[in-house]
Protein backbone atom coordinates (compact mmCIF):
# COMPACT_ATOMS: atom_id res chain seq x y z
CA UNK A 1 0.00 0.00 0.00
CA UNK A 2 1.33 3.07 -0.97
CA UNK A 3 2.37 5.62 1.70
CA UNK A 4 2.76 9.48 1.80
CA UNK A 5 3.37 12.21 3.85
CA UNK A 6 0.88 14.94 3.78
CA UNK A 7 2.98 17.68 5.29
CA UNK A 8 4.81 17.74 2.57
CA UNK A 9 3.03 16.49 -0.25
CA UNK A 10 2.16 18.49 -3.12
CA UNK A 11 -0.60 18.35 -5.98
CA UNK A 12 2.02 17.67 -8.47
CA UNK A 13 3.16 14.54 -6.69
CA UNK A 14 -0.19 13.65 -5.64
CA UNK A 15 -1.64 13.94 -8.78
CA UNK A 16 1.10 11.20 -10.83
CA UNK A 17 1.18 9.09 -8.00
CA UNK A 18 -2.34 8.17 -7.45
CA UNK A 19 -4.81 10.56 -9.86
CA UNK A 20 -3.43 9.33 -13.06
CA UNK A 21 -2.50 5.72 -12.46
CA UNK A 22 -5.91 5.48 -10.15
CA UNK A 23 -3.81 4.08 -7.62
CA UNK A 24 -4.82 4.18 -3.47
CA UNK A 25 -2.67 5.39 -0.72
CA UNK A 26 -2.84 6.14 2.61
CA UNK A 27 -1.27 9.51 3.79
CA UNK A 28 0.06 9.70 6.76
CA UNK A 29 0.01 12.94 8.80
CA UNK A 30 -2.92 14.75 6.47
CA UNK A 31 -3.53 17.53 9.23
CA UNK A 32 -1.21 19.80 7.78
CA UNK A 33 -0.28 20.16 3.66
CA UNK A 34 2.69 21.30 2.43
CA UNK A 35 1.32 25.21 2.27
CA UNK A 36 2.03 24.83 6.43
CA UNK A 37 -1.96 25.47 6.41
CA UNK A 38 -3.92 23.48 9.01
CA UNK A 39 -6.45 21.78 7.02
CA UNK A 40 -7.83 19.55 9.70
CA UNK A 41 -7.35 20.53 13.27
CA UNK A 42 -7.93 17.34 15.88
CA UNK A 43 -8.42 18.73 19.05
CA UNK A 44 -10.96 21.12 17.38
CA UNK A 45 -12.44 18.01 15.43
CA UNK A 46 -13.18 15.81 18.62
CA UNK A 47 -14.37 18.85 20.59
CA UNK A 48 -17.09 19.48 17.94
CA UNK A 49 -17.83 15.73 16.73
CA UNK A 50 -18.14 14.55 19.84
CA UNK A 51 -21.98 13.01 20.50
CA UNK A 52 -22.87 15.08 23.52
CA UNK A 53 -21.62 18.46 21.63
CA UNK A 54 -23.18 17.14 18.56
CA UNK A 55 -26.59 16.79 20.88
CA UNK A 56 -26.37 20.68 21.56
CA UNK A 57 -25.69 21.92 18.69
CA UNK A 58 -28.15 19.77 16.80
CA UNK A 59 -30.98 18.42 19.16
CA UNK A 60 -31.41 15.06 20.40
CA UNK A 61 -34.42 14.72 18.32
CA UNK A 62 -32.40 15.60 15.30
CA UNK A 63 -32.68 12.82 12.25
CA UNK A 64 -29.59 10.97 11.51
CA UNK A 65 -29.31 7.87 9.01
CA UNK A 66 -27.78 4.90 10.96
CA UNK A 67 -27.23 1.20 8.99
CA UNK A 68 -27.58 -1.44 11.47
CA UNK A 69 -25.09 -3.93 10.97
CA UNK A 70 -23.41 -7.37 12.79
CA UNK A 71 -20.61 -5.95 14.83
CA UNK A 72 -16.72 -8.10 13.65
CA UNK A 73 -14.70 -9.21 15.53
CA UNK A 74 -11.63 -7.13 15.81
CA UNK A 75 -9.02 -7.65 12.54
CA UNK A 76 -5.53 -7.94 13.41
CA UNK A 77 -2.99 -9.25 11.41
CA UNK A 78 -3.43 -11.69 8.78
CA UNK A 79 -2.01 -13.67 6.10
CA UNK A 80 -3.60 -12.33 2.83
CA UNK A 81 -2.17 -14.99 0.47
CA UNK A 82 -4.77 -16.71 -1.82
CA UNK A 83 -3.82 -20.23 -0.14
CA UNK A 84 -4.68 -18.22 3.25
CA UNK A 85 -8.32 -16.83 2.43
CA UNK A 86 -9.09 -20.33 0.85
CA UNK A 87 -8.46 -21.99 4.66
CA UNK A 88 -10.40 -19.49 5.79
CA UNK A 89 -13.44 -20.09 3.90
CA UNK A 90 -13.53 -23.13 6.50
CA UNK A 91 -13.69 -20.90 9.77
CA UNK A 92 -16.62 -20.07 11.34
CA UNK A 93 -18.03 -17.04 10.39
CA UNK A 94 -17.03 -13.71 11.84
CA UNK A 95 -20.52 -12.09 12.86
CA UNK A 96 -23.50 -13.18 14.24
CA UNK A 97 -27.20 -12.19 13.62
CA UNK A 98 -28.74 -10.76 16.65
CA UNK A 99 -31.94 -12.58 16.81
CA UNK A 100 -33.69 -10.13 19.16
CA UNK A 101 -33.13 -7.40 16.66
CA UNK A 102 -34.99 -8.79 13.50
CA UNK A 103 -36.93 -5.63 12.70
CA UNK A 104 -33.63 -3.90 11.61
CA UNK A 105 -32.68 -5.46 8.30
CA UNK A 106 -28.45 -5.66 8.05
CA UNK A 107 -27.18 -3.64 5.96
CA UNK A 108 -30.42 -0.92 5.16
CA UNK A 109 -30.36 2.39 5.75
CA UNK A 110 -32.91 4.21 8.39
CA UNK A 111 -33.38 7.72 9.90
CA UNK A 112 -33.54 7.64 13.62
CA UNK A 113 -33.54 10.46 16.02
CA UNK A 114 -29.59 11.25 17.24
CA UNK A 115 -30.58 9.96 20.91
CA UNK A 116 -31.63 6.71 19.81
CA UNK A 117 -28.44 6.10 18.06
CA UNK A 118 -26.78 7.30 21.39
CA UNK A 119 -28.55 5.01 23.50
CA UNK A 120 -27.74 1.98 21.77
CA UNK A 121 -24.24 2.70 21.87
CA UNK A 122 -24.44 3.21 25.15
CA UNK A 123 -26.09 0.14 25.74
CA UNK A 124 -23.48 -1.27 23.78
CA UNK A 125 -20.36 -0.07 25.71
CA UNK A 126 -22.28 -1.19 29.40
CA UNK A 127 -22.89 -4.54 28.26
CA UNK A 128 -19.33 -4.72 26.86
CA UNK A 129 -17.95 -3.63 30.30
CA UNK A 130 -20.09 -6.69 31.64
CA UNK A 131 -18.28 -9.09 28.98
CA UNK A 132 -21.59 -9.46 27.40
CA UNK A 133 -22.04 -10.33 23.90
CA UNK A 134 -23.84 -7.37 22.19
CA UNK A 135 -23.37 -8.82 18.00
CA UNK A 136 -25.53 -5.96 16.30
CA UNK A 137 -24.70 -2.73 16.52
CA UNK A 138 -25.77 0.73 14.52
CA UNK A 139 -23.39 2.22 12.23
CA UNK A 140 -24.24 6.28 11.90
CA UNK A 141 -22.48 6.62 7.96
CA UNK A 142 -23.34 8.55 4.68
CA UNK A 143 -24.85 10.96 7.53
CA UNK A 144 -24.46 14.97 5.83
CA UNK A 145 -23.05 15.99 8.79
CA UNK A 146 -21.07 19.39 6.75
CA UNK A 147 -24.53 20.45 5.48
CA UNK A 148 -26.58 19.82 8.29
CA UNK A 149 -23.76 22.61 10.51
CA UNK A 150 -23.95 25.05 7.98
CA UNK A 151 -27.99 25.09 7.89
CA UNK A 152 -28.10 25.18 11.35
CA UNK A 153 -25.58 27.90 12.04
CA UNK A 154 -27.28 29.65 9.08
CA UNK A 155 -30.41 29.65 10.81
CA UNK A 156 -29.52 30.65 13.72
CA UNK A 157 -28.32 34.05 12.77
CA UNK A 158 -30.30 36.49 14.20
CA UNK A 159 -28.36 39.58 14.01
CA UNK A 160 -30.19 42.39 11.95
CA UNK A 161 -27.07 43.12 9.87
CA UNK A 162 -26.56 39.64 8.53
CA UNK A 163 -29.75 38.19 6.95
CA UNK A 164 -30.11 34.17 6.44
CA UNK A 165 -29.31 34.53 2.25
CA UNK A 166 -25.94 36.88 2.86
CA UNK A 167 -24.90 34.03 5.39
CA UNK A 168 -25.59 31.04 2.58
CA UNK A 169 -23.90 33.52 0.00
CA UNK A 170 -20.88 33.31 2.45
CA UNK A 171 -20.96 29.66 2.96
CA UNK A 172 -21.06 28.75 -0.42
CA UNK A 173 -17.53 30.96 -0.58
CA UNK A 174 -16.20 29.74 2.06
CA UNK A 175 -17.30 26.19 0.82
CA UNK A 176 -15.46 27.12 -2.99
CA UNK A 177 -12.35 27.85 -0.96
CA UNK A 178 -12.24 24.24 0.40
CA UNK A 179 -13.85 25.26 4.00
CA UNK A 180 -16.74 23.10 5.17
CA UNK A 181 -18.86 22.51 7.76
CA UNK A 182 -19.13 25.92 9.10
CA UNK A 183 -15.14 25.80 9.56
CA UNK A 184 -15.05 22.37 10.29
CA UNK A 185 -11.89 21.64 8.66
CA UNK A 186 -10.49 22.54 4.66
CA UNK A 187 -9.30 20.51 2.22
CA UNK A 188 -5.81 20.06 1.80
CA UNK A 189 -4.47 21.44 -1.31
CA UNK A 190 -2.63 18.45 -2.48
CA UNK A 191 -6.13 16.59 -3.03
CA UNK A 192 -6.75 19.22 -5.90
CA UNK A 193 -9.63 20.60 -8.08
CA UNK A 194 -12.83 18.93 -7.06
CA UNK A 195 -15.80 19.44 -9.82
CA UNK A 196 -18.15 17.33 -8.07
CA UNK A 197 -18.85 19.22 -4.80
CA UNK A 198 -18.44 22.58 -6.68
CA UNK A 199 -21.70 21.38 -9.03
CA UNK A 200 -23.50 20.10 -6.68
CA UNK A 201 -23.30 23.49 -4.49
CA UNK A 202 -24.21 25.53 -7.21
CA UNK A 203 -27.87 25.71 -8.59
CA UNK A 204 -27.18 28.16 -11.57
CA UNK A 205 -24.86 26.50 -14.25
CA UNK A 206 -22.01 29.22 -15.28
CA UNK A 207 -22.63 31.25 -18.02
CA UNK A 208 -20.99 29.34 -21.11
CA UNK A 209 -21.92 29.00 -24.91
CA UNK A 210 -22.79 25.48 -25.14
CA UNK A 211 -24.08 23.69 -28.30
CA UNK A 212 -25.04 20.08 -28.25
CA UNK A 213 -27.05 18.25 -31.07
CA UNK A 214 -29.59 16.95 -28.71
CA UNK A 215 -31.24 18.52 -25.07
CA UNK A 216 -31.42 15.32 -22.65
CA UNK A 217 -33.24 17.50 -20.61
CA UNK A 218 -36.31 17.61 -23.49
CA UNK A 219 -36.14 16.88 -26.40
CA UNK A 220 -36.75 20.29 -28.07
CA UNK A 221 -33.25 22.01 -27.72
CA UNK A 222 -34.00 23.69 -24.30
CA UNK A 223 -31.51 22.65 -21.66
CA UNK A 224 -32.87 22.81 -17.89
CA UNK A 225 -30.12 22.85 -15.06
CA UNK A 226 -30.19 19.12 -13.77
CA UNK A 227 -28.35 18.06 -10.49
CA UNK A 228 -27.37 14.57 -9.21
CA UNK A 229 -30.13 13.26 -7.08
CA UNK A 230 -32.29 15.38 -5.28
CA UNK A 231 -31.92 19.05 -5.27
CA UNK A 232 -29.76 18.86 -1.87
CA UNK A 233 -27.59 16.49 -3.07
CA UNK A 234 -24.61 16.76 -1.29
CA UNK A 235 -21.60 14.38 -0.88
CA UNK A 236 -19.75 15.29 2.37
CA UNK A 237 -19.98 12.87 4.89
CA UNK A 238 -19.49 12.24 8.81
CA UNK A 239 -18.93 8.53 9.94
CA UNK A 240 -19.39 7.61 13.35
CA UNK A 241 -19.66 3.89 14.69
CA UNK A 242 -18.70 1.73 17.72
CA UNK A 243 -15.77 -0.73 17.54
CA UNK A 244 -16.51 -3.75 15.52
CA UNK A 245 -19.10 -1.73 13.02
CA UNK A 246 -17.83 -1.89 9.45
CA UNK A 247 -18.36 -0.93 5.50
CA UNK A 248 -18.93 -3.92 3.52
CA UNK A 249 -17.03 -4.75 0.34
CA UNK A 250 -18.29 -1.58 -2.61
CA UNK A 251 -17.03 0.72 -5.09
CA UNK A 252 -18.02 4.01 -4.47
CA UNK A 253 -20.84 5.97 -6.10
CA UNK A 254 -20.61 7.33 -9.91
CA UNK A 255 -17.64 6.20 -10.29
CA UNK A 256 -15.91 9.52 -8.35
CA UNK A 257 -12.82 9.42 -6.07
CA UNK A 258 -12.98 9.83 -2.53
CA UNK A 259 -10.85 10.42 0.76
CA UNK A 260 -11.35 9.71 4.29
CA UNK A 261 -10.20 11.51 6.91
CA UNK A 262 -10.14 9.76 10.77
CA UNK A 263 -10.65 11.81 13.08
CA UNK A 264 -10.74 9.64 16.31
CA UNK A 265 -9.81 5.62 16.47
CA UNK A 266 -8.35 3.21 14.00
CA UNK A 267 -10.17 1.91 10.86
CA UNK A 268 -8.70 -1.61 9.10
CA UNK A 269 -9.09 -1.07 5.45
CA UNK A 270 -9.01 -3.52 3.08
CA UNK A 271 -7.95 -3.13 -0.68
CA UNK A 272 -7.13 -5.77 -3.87
CA UNK A 273 -4.21 -4.93 -5.51
CA UNK A 274 -4.66 -2.88 -8.64
CA UNK A 275 -4.39 -6.01 -10.58
CA UNK A 276 -6.77 -7.59 -8.30
CA UNK A 277 -9.35 -4.72 -8.40
CA UNK A 278 -9.45 -5.23 -12.29
CA UNK A 279 -9.78 -9.10 -11.64
CA UNK A 280 -13.18 -8.49 -9.26
CA UNK A 281 -14.67 -6.03 -11.69
CA UNK A 282 -14.57 -8.91 -14.50
CA UNK A 283 -15.09 -11.83 -12.38
CA UNK A 284 -18.04 -10.40 -10.51
CA UNK A 285 -21.55 -10.29 -11.98
CA UNK A 286 -23.08 -7.27 -12.32
CA UNK A 287 -26.74 -7.97 -11.34
CA UNK A 288 -25.72 -10.35 -7.94
CA UNK A 289 -25.14 -8.42 -4.94
CA UNK A 290 -21.82 -7.99 -3.98
CA UNK A 291 -20.16 -10.32 -1.63
CA UNK A 292 -19.58 -8.27 1.50
CA UNK A 293 -16.36 -9.79 2.81
CA UNK A 294 -13.23 -9.62 0.36
CA UNK A 295 -11.57 -11.78 2.68
CA UNK A 296 -13.90 -14.87 1.35
CA UNK A 297 -13.05 -14.50 -1.90
CA UNK A 298 -10.08 -15.52 -4.00
CA UNK A 299 -8.35 -15.55 -7.24
CA UNK A 300 -6.17 -12.27 -6.23
CA UNK A 301 -3.94 -10.22 -3.93
CA UNK A 302 -5.06 -8.03 -1.17
CA UNK A 303 -3.58 -4.67 0.14
CA UNK A 304 -4.39 -3.98 3.85
CA UNK A 305 -3.74 -0.61 5.86
CA UNK A 306 -4.53 0.34 9.61
CA UNK A 307 -5.80 3.80 9.17
CA UNK A 308 -5.01 5.94 12.88
CA UNK A 309 -6.45 9.31 13.65
CA UNK A 310 -4.59 12.56 11.79
CA UNK A 311 -4.08 9.98 8.37
CA UNK A 312 -6.17 10.68 5.23
CA UNK A 313 -7.28 7.42 2.89
CA UNK A 314 -7.73 7.67 -0.87
CA UNK A 315 -9.82 5.89 -3.05
CA UNK A 316 -9.58 5.63 -6.47
CA UNK A 317 -12.81 5.80 -9.00
CA UNK A 318 -14.25 2.36 -9.00
CA UNK A 319 -12.16 0.69 -7.19
CA UNK A 320 -13.71 -2.15 -4.29
CA UNK A 321 -12.64 -1.10 -0.49
CA UNK A 322 -13.70 -2.44 2.58
CA UNK A 323 -13.49 -0.77 6.23
CA UNK A 324 -13.53 -2.10 9.69
CA UNK A 325 -13.57 0.14 12.56
CA UNK A 326 -11.26 -1.53 15.03
CA UNK A 327 -10.83 1.09 17.99
CA UNK A 328 -11.97 3.62 19.04
CA UNK A 329 -11.55 6.51 21.79
CA UNK A 330 -13.97 6.85 24.48
CA UNK A 331 -16.40 10.34 23.76
CA UNK A 332 -18.68 11.22 25.76
CA UNK A 333 -22.71 10.89 24.92
CA UNK A 334 -25.12 12.62 26.94
CA UNK A 335 -26.59 13.17 30.27
CA UNK A 336 -29.61 11.01 30.51
CA UNK A 337 -31.60 12.07 33.61
CA UNK A 338 -35.00 9.95 31.94
CA UNK A 339 -34.37 6.77 32.19
CA UNK A 340 -33.95 4.70 35.38
CA UNK A 341 -32.60 1.22 34.25
CA UNK A 342 -31.06 0.01 31.35
CA UNK A 343 -31.24 -3.65 30.37
CA UNK A 344 -28.95 -5.91 28.30
CA UNK A 345 -30.16 -9.53 27.84
CA UNK A 346 -27.73 -12.16 28.07
CA UNK A 347 -27.02 -14.98 25.53
CA UNK A 348 -28.77 -17.13 28.41
CA UNK A 349 -31.86 -15.63 28.32
CA UNK A 350 -31.05 -13.27 31.34
CA UNK A 351 -31.17 -9.90 31.64
CA UNK A 352 -28.71 -7.51 33.63
CA UNK A 353 -30.11 -4.32 34.68
CA UNK A 354 -27.36 -1.68 35.36
CA UNK A 355 -28.01 0.54 38.08
CA UNK A 356 -29.68 4.18 37.69
CA UNK A 357 -26.75 5.74 38.94
CA UNK A 358 -24.56 4.80 36.59
CA UNK A 359 -27.04 4.78 33.56
CA UNK A 360 -27.93 8.82 34.93
CA UNK A 361 -23.93 9.33 34.84
CA UNK A 362 -22.26 10.76 31.73
CA UNK A 363 -22.39 8.03 29.46
CA UNK A 364 -19.62 7.91 27.33
CA UNK A 365 -18.61 4.70 24.13
CA UNK A 366 -15.52 4.36 22.46
CA UNK A 367 -15.88 5.75 19.10
CA UNK A 368 -14.50 5.85 15.51
CA UNK A 369 -14.99 8.91 13.54
CA UNK A 370 -13.95 10.10 9.82
CA UNK A 371 -14.70 12.53 7.17
CA UNK A 372 -15.48 11.46 3.99
CA UNK A 373 -15.73 13.66 0.66
CA UNK A 374 -16.84 11.92 -2.95
CA UNK A 375 -14.71 14.01 -5.69
CA UNK A 376 -14.31 14.04 -9.20
CA UNK A 377 -11.60 15.64 -11.21
CA UNK A 378 -9.92 15.46 -14.85
CA UNK A 379 -8.53 12.01 -14.07
CA UNK A 380 -11.65 10.35 -13.41
CA UNK A 381 -14.40 12.24 -15.18
CA UNK A 382 -14.11 9.66 -17.83
CA UNK A 383 -14.59 6.72 -15.60
CA UNK A 384 -17.38 8.52 -14.50
CA UNK A 385 -18.73 9.10 -17.70
CA UNK A 386 -18.37 5.11 -18.45
CA UNK A 387 -20.66 4.12 -15.05
CA UNK A 388 -23.21 6.42 -16.30
CA UNK A 389 -23.47 4.93 -19.59
CA UNK A 390 -23.30 1.52 -18.24
CA UNK A 391 -26.13 2.18 -16.28
CA UNK A 392 -28.28 3.83 -19.15
CA UNK A 393 -27.63 0.81 -21.06
CA UNK A 394 -28.61 -1.35 -18.31
CA UNK A 395 -31.98 0.26 -17.85
CA UNK A 396 -32.61 0.48 -21.80
CA UNK A 397 -32.31 -3.15 -21.76
CA UNK A 398 -35.08 -3.85 -20.03
CA UNK A 399 -37.62 -1.10 -21.44
CA UNK A 400 -38.95 -2.37 -24.85
CA UNK A 401 -40.55 -0.14 -27.66
CA UNK A 402 -44.02 -2.09 -27.41
CA UNK A 403 -43.75 -1.55 -23.70
CA UNK A 404 -42.72 2.07 -23.89
CA UNK A 405 -45.46 2.51 -26.66
CA UNK A 406 -48.59 1.56 -24.41
CA UNK A 407 -46.40 3.31 -21.12
CA UNK A 408 -46.07 6.60 -22.66
CA UNK A 409 -49.17 6.60 -25.08
CA UNK A 410 -47.59 7.79 -28.03
CA UNK A 411 -45.30 6.00 -30.28
CA UNK A 412 -42.73 9.42 -30.50
CA UNK A 413 -39.60 8.04 -29.45
CA UNK A 414 -38.56 11.84 -28.29
CA UNK A 415 -40.97 10.98 -25.22
CA UNK A 416 -40.39 7.75 -24.59
CA UNK A 417 -36.49 9.17 -24.16
CA UNK A 418 -37.63 11.55 -21.38
CA UNK A 419 -39.76 8.74 -19.79
CA UNK A 420 -36.54 6.35 -19.79
CA UNK A 421 -34.29 9.33 -18.97
CA UNK A 422 -36.43 10.10 -15.59
CA UNK A 423 -36.65 6.58 -14.73
CA UNK A 424 -32.94 6.33 -15.09
CA UNK A 425 -32.54 9.43 -11.92
CA UNK A 426 -34.86 8.37 -10.21
CA UNK A 427 -33.57 5.13 -10.14
CA UNK A 428 -29.88 5.71 -9.61
CA UNK A 429 -30.04 9.47 -8.89
CA UNK A 430 -28.08 10.42 -12.43
CA UNK A 431 -29.29 10.91 -15.97
CA UNK A 432 -28.18 12.19 -19.61
CA UNK A 433 -29.91 15.26 -18.22
CA UNK A 434 -27.30 15.69 -15.61
CA UNK A 435 -24.41 14.24 -16.59
CA UNK A 436 -24.74 16.80 -19.91
CA UNK A 437 -25.03 19.19 -16.83
CA UNK A 438 -22.26 18.41 -14.85
CA UNK A 439 -20.28 17.62 -18.07
CA UNK A 440 -20.68 21.32 -19.46
CA UNK A 441 -20.36 22.86 -15.74
CA UNK A 442 -16.71 21.07 -15.92
CA UNK A 443 -15.91 22.34 -19.05
CA UNK A 444 -16.76 26.02 -17.86
CA UNK A 445 -14.55 25.65 -15.12
CA UNK A 446 -11.86 24.57 -16.79
CA UNK A 447 -12.05 27.03 -20.03
CA UNK A 448 -12.63 29.85 -17.26
CA UNK A 449 -9.51 28.44 -15.67
CA UNK A 450 -11.59 28.28 -12.30
CA UNK A 451 -8.92 25.53 -10.94
CA UNK A 452 -6.12 26.53 -9.61
CA UNK A 453 -4.48 23.07 -9.73
CA UNK A 454 -5.81 22.65 -13.66
CA UNK A 455 -1.79 22.07 -14.21
CA UNK A 456 -0.34 23.35 -17.41
CA UNK A 457 -1.97 25.25 -20.42
CA UNK A 458 -1.49 21.41 -21.97
CA UNK A 459 -2.83 19.90 -19.73
CA UNK A 460 -5.59 22.20 -19.51
CA UNK A 461 -6.63 22.00 -23.17
CA UNK A 462 -6.27 18.40 -22.92
CA UNK A 463 -8.90 18.03 -20.24
CA UNK A 464 -11.24 20.96 -22.35
CA UNK A 465 -10.83 18.00 -25.35
CA UNK A 466 -11.75 15.16 -22.78
CA UNK A 467 -14.89 16.81 -21.38
CA UNK A 468 -15.81 17.98 -25.18
CA UNK A 469 -15.56 14.35 -26.30
CA UNK A 470 -17.88 12.71 -23.71
CA UNK A 471 -20.15 15.53 -23.82
CA UNK A 472 -20.40 14.16 -27.71
CA UNK A 473 -20.09 10.61 -26.54
CA UNK A 474 -22.96 11.17 -24.47
CA UNK A 475 -25.11 13.07 -26.62
CA UNK A 476 -24.72 10.43 -29.43
CA UNK A 477 -25.72 7.57 -27.13
CA UNK A 478 -28.98 9.44 -26.10
CA UNK A 479 -29.89 9.94 -29.70
CA UNK A 480 -29.69 6.13 -29.96
CA UNK A 481 -31.91 5.15 -27.69
CA UNK A 482 -35.02 3.29 -28.57
CA UNK A 483 -34.41 3.76 -32.79
CA UNK A 484 -36.03 0.96 -34.97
Amino acid sequence: MLELDGTTLTYEVFRDACLRPNRPAIIRNACRDASDGICFDLAALKRRLCPRELCRSLGSRALVPVYPVFSTVQVASYDSTPAARVERLHEPPTTVKDEEREEDEEGCCKEVPLEVVLRSWATSASAAACSLSQPHVYYLKDWHLQATLENTATTSITTASSTPSSQRSEYAKRRASGIHGDGLYRVPRFLGADWMDSFCSRNVMPSHDVHSRTSPADDTGTRAHMGFGDSESDYRFCYMGPVGSWTPLHCDVFGTYSWSFNVCGDKHWFFPTMAGNAYLHTHLLPLFPTPSDIRVLTGFELDTVVQHPGDLVFVPALFYHQVHNISGEVLPLFVDEGVATEEVRRRDGAVMSFASAEVNAQLSAALTVALNHNWCNAFNVGRMAAAFLADARQLSSHLSTDDLAVICDTHDPAVWRQFADRMLHNGTNWSFASMNCFLDYCLARVDLGADVTDGTEDERNAAADELRRLRVQVADEYARLFEE
